[in-house]
């Protein structure tokens, strides 16, 4: 049998750049004394997020001390075996780091690090745990680089080591600690004389390939013409893929091929759309539909592609469409298009609508509301659209319309709007959320409503009895 190398991610080697990218490991502040924390349980992080970083990596706390609180103090153990990772500054024989004033820690993650939490007969497949009192972590992330070397060495997959099976193998946790829109480049060339010249991506054992990697033909393989370089998106498909274990185990990522040379394969922390040198960069699409259907949830009597026609009655496109509205006796039915993404939605994100409806009637009207609430409550609306043109009488496309979302959001509803004079099936042909990333600084205004009212994170009204973060007034606050 084939020799098996084995590259882990703790013998990543970092490739020098210029600028480093911040991967954040919350997405909100984590009150520590919040009873959903506190001492114990903790707030969790997968510990892909350091197996899969290189020696010398930076973890940044950056915290406040909590008002009224008898003491402050937290620290950084495994999960369940509560084993102190190796480093972490003490002031005590618990572990626990006491600071006197709001801060910011960093913890530098050793191979000591990696080799305990890789240990999986010291601490099974345990994850890390931010456990303390009396302080709130307002953010926690990694600072890496933007690109890194996964392989040290130029991979012949002619090489016997390697070949189409059993490849070039690296550490799952590479991807599953990625965030959505990061990148696996590989560079070739083609080896010459060789019969045929190709190469995939799937897990190691159980072969699956990884989603949306190009193929050419039924076993999912590339086959490159002459030298170049693959650039592989990383989607929360891939990334759900790899932490199935039901699925695929505990299995790793396996590059494998025959008749080429991989030259470098790397990690690419930034999306292929952002821009170089400071300039603002493209967009980045979160969902882009029609051209996928990712971030996309429907239920009820929300259906895909309704064989109404627009232009005139000449074509039919691939739409979402709406045949009911979205409430019941004023709240949220099971009639929506659930809209998510990896993180959540942010403010200045941007969302762009189309559609139409079709009906010989000339009373009738269709448009959207964008909304956020749960099945059974009141619904609030964040943004209506303009009234759909009428694809039966009208030749032109339908027309783009746009909201930049003025806070943050853990996911969005899209149903037919309420409200309407003779509302009928309304047809979505576009759903397109951006957003954008600069290397600098962007301030994004935010139209802030002095009314009093309290809202959770998914824009829920709230009373003042809610625990919790909230938003009051465009601010976020910590209700206890």
């Amino acid at each position: 049998m084939k020799k098996l190398f084995t590259l882990m991610a703790a013998a990543l080697m970092a490739v020098s750049v210029s600028a480093a990218v911040e991967k954040n490991l919350i997405t909100e502040p984590v009150n520590l004394d919040d009873a959903s924390y506190g001492w114990y349980p903790g707030y969790v992080i997968p510990r892909a997020n350091f197996t899969s970083a290189p020696v010398g990596t930076k973890m940044v706390i950056e915290y406040t001390l909590n008002a009224g609180a008898e003491s402050h103090g937290f620290r950084l153990c495994t999960n369940y075996s509560n084993t102190p990772l190796p480093g972490f500054e003490v002031d005590d024989a618990d572990h626990n780091y006491y600071p006197k004033e709001d801060g910011s820690y960093s913890y530098t993650i050793t191979q000591e690090t990696i080799d305990l939490l890789n240990n999986t007969d010291a601490i099974s497949w345990d994850n890390v745990r931010l456990v303390g009192t009396g302080i709130t972590a307002n953010r926690v992330y990694l600072e890496l680089a933007d690109e890194e070397a996964i392989a040290t060495e130029a991979i012949n997959l002619d090489d016997a080591s390697y070949g189409w099976y059993p490849g070039y193998i690296f550490s799952r946790g590479i991807i599953t600690s990625a965030e959505v829109g990061w990148r696996i480049v590989i560079d070739y060339t083609l080896n010459a004389g060789a019969e045929s010249h190709g190469f995939r991506l799937c897990t190691n054992y159980s072969n699956t390939p990884l989603p949306g990697f190009e193929v050419d033909d039924a076993d999912h393989n590339y086959y490159p013409k002459e030298d170049g370089s693959y650039s592989y998106t990383i989607t929360q498909e891939t990334i759900g893929l790899l932490n199935n274990t039901d699925a695929i185990s505990w299995d790793n990522v396996r590059l494998v091929g025959v008749g080429v040379t991989v030259t470098a394969l790397k990690l690419v922390r930034k999306d292929a759309s952002e821009g170089e040198g400071g300039e603002e960069a493209t967009p980045a699409a979160l969902i882009d539909y029609p051209t996928s259907e990712d971030g996309i949830t429907i239920s009820g009597t929300t259906t895909k592609d309704n064989t109404q026609k627009y232009h005139a009655n000449a074509d039919t496109p691939k739409n979402i469409s709406f045949a009911n509205g979205y409430t019941t006796d004023g709240k949220v039915n099971a009639n929506y298009a659930l809209l998510s993404v990896d993180g959540g939605f942010k403010t200045g994100d941007k969302i762009e609508v189309a559609g139409y409806f079709n009906n010989s009637d000339g009373t009738k009207q269709a448009a959207v509301s964008l909304f956020v609430g749960e099945e059974g409550e009141s619904a609030t609306v964040l943004w209506k659209s303009d009234l759909f043109i009428n694809g039966r009488t009208v030749a032109e496309d339908p027309t783009v319309e746009s909201y930049t979302l003025e806070a943050d959001y853990a996911t969005l509803k899209l149903g037919r709007a309420d409200g309407l004079t003779g509302a009928t099936r309304t047809n979505v042909t576009l759903i397109k959320v951006t957003r954008s990333t600069t290397t600098g600084i962007q301030e994004i205004p935010v139209k802030v409503i002095e009314n009093g009212a309290i809202y959770n994170l998914a824009g829920q009204k709230v009373s003042e009895s809610y625990k919790g973060i909230v938003i009051k007034n465009g601010k976020k606050y910590i209700q206890k």
